[in-house]
């Protein structure tokens, strides 16, 4: 049901107590919030729409949880986190207690799936059902994506 990514983002308490990162290296020494491992999206690796890569590195302090608990602590200014979903604090995002750092930068893309019982696959309800969730949610999330690009200045392409 198209992809998805994610920016950077660090709450304004965080950044008034430790700066903003101002590159990579600078993120190295952060401690980084993250989804938990057993995400079947998980990933440590940022990449930017030039098609370079960084990761995330070995022995970094990540605090992981799922995403209420990723949200919460980017809201508490515990770190940095790479993929909390820019809908999961749209109104931090436009009150500004919420910003995105190292903006050239974001979360690998993911493919995001709709599924539903094999025996109910062919039914062609269930398809339509199926066609227009997908429908519904690539317009969402795609102009949503854009909207916060847009209003950062940042490079929209993944």
């Amino acid at each position: 049901a198209g992809r998805s990514t994610t920016l950077l983002l660090a709450s304004s308490s965080y950044i008034e107590r430790h700066g903003a990162p101002r590159s990579l290296e600078d993120l190295r020494s952060r401690t980084i919030l993250l989804r938990n491992s057993s995400s079947r999206a998980f990933t440590t690796r940022l990449q930017n729409s030039a098609g370079e890569s960084f990761y995330i590195a070995p022995g970094q302090k990540v605090l992981m949880g799922d995403a209420l608990t990723c949200r919460t602590m980017l809201l508490e200014g515990n770190g940095i986190s790479i993929d909390v979903d820019l809908g999961f604090v749209e109104s931090e995002l436009e009150a500004g207690t919420v910003v995105p750092v190292l903006t050239r930068w974001h979360r690998e893309p993911w493919n995001n799936s709709i599924a539903c019982r094999a025996e109910e696959s062919e039914r062609p309800h269930i398809r339509a059902l199926m066609q227009l969730i997908r429908a519904e949610w690539e317009n969402v999330a795609s102009s949503l994506w854009v909207y916060w690009c847009r209003r950062f200045g940042l490079d929209q392409r993944l």
